[in-house]
């Protein structure tokens, strides 16, 4: 696991990135997505379906699912951020006494096709039912030719292809 330093050690800041040493991570849980049509779904913000905000397809996942043989993918990825998540705590160790164990809740796997976007700013705390996360994660799956981005409180470029963040 290669920890990428976003902004350097001038500007030091709580985002964490990190590329995953096995890529083919990623492959299997695109290869996931595409085999499992029937879990698509419109992708939803803590306010509902709309496209105007957000235009992508989602697959959400439940924890208790991982230990399916055919979430064996996923099973993967999860072990692999893993990893992340013990670097990020040795990088700013004050966080240990707050976050000694890890708990995820359901999360997406989410496809945006050309055109399509997250548009409205958010914040992942933004409502009572998400209020106790303290981490959140990305990871991109591929590489896009130009249009791709994320912001956060500096810029994130998707050419970055797997960037793990807790």
């Amino acid at each position: 696991m290669q920890n990428n330093d976003l902004a350097g050690r001038q500007h030091p800041h709580f985002i964490g990135a990190w590329t995953l040493d096995d890529l083919s991570i990623c492959d299997d849980i695109v290869a996931f997505f595409e085999q499992h049509q029937a879990m698509h779904q419109p992708g939803a913000t803590s306010r509902g379906i709309n496209p105007a905000e957000k235009l992508s397809t989602d697959i959400n996942i439940k924890p208790r699912d991982l230990g399916l043989p055919s979430h064996q993918a996923l099973s993967r990825y999860v072990d692999a951020l893993h990893v992340c998540y013990r670097r990020y705590l040795e990088e700013w160790p004050f966080l240990g006494g707050m976050l000694s164990d890890m708990d995820i809740g359901d999360f997406n796997i989410q496809r945006y096709f050309a055109g399509e976007h997250f548009s409205k700013v958010h914040t992942e705390r933004a409502a009572l039912a998400n209020s106790h996360r303290l981490l959140a994660w990305m990871t991109y799956l591929n590489d896009v030719d130009a249009g791709g981005h994320t912001h956060s409180n500096i810029m994130i470029s998707t050419s970055n292809r797997n960037a793990a963040r807790p």
